[in-house]
């Protein structure tokens, strides 16, 4: 049944996660997870965006020093599930304090046709 199915890949990313669960870079932390579920046949993809490192909520105010990097691992009937290594949350994420701004699975393009281009932004919750 599709239910035994969910059920093994969660269990085969909750082992991930209980081996790369911890303190280093968010990234290296995410990038291990997903290697790991690769390994087991548990479709896995990095998140890149924003999580306040006090692990509160989002407030209004600068972006500055709070980029992020965690994981999502899909299961057919659940769809994408969060995992953050760095912040120890499996399943879920506490409300609001997580901002996503791009999925490792899914590029930005832009198309330019020459002549100068230049682009800054400042990240801010208001």
């Amino acid at each position: 049944s599709s239910d035994v199915c969910s059920s093994d890949l969660v269990e085969k990313a909750r082992a991930a996660y209980e081996q790369y669960a911890g303190s280093a870079n968010c990234r290296t932390l995410a990038r291990g997870f997903i290697s790991k579920c690769s390994e087991m046949g548990v479709k896995a993809r990095e998140v890149v965006g924003y999580a306040r490192p006090q692990h509160g909520a989002m407030t209004s105010g600068s972006l500055q020093g709070c980029r992020h990097s965690w994981a999502e691992f899909y299961v057919d009937g659940l769809g994408w599930v969060p995992v953050d290594l760095t912040f120890h949350y499996f399943g879920s994420l506490p409300h609001t304090s997580h901002i996503i701004e791009g999925y490792s699975d899914q590029s930005i393009r832009v198309n330019f046709n020459g002549g100068s281009l230049s682009a800054s932004w400042s990240n801010s919750v208001i």
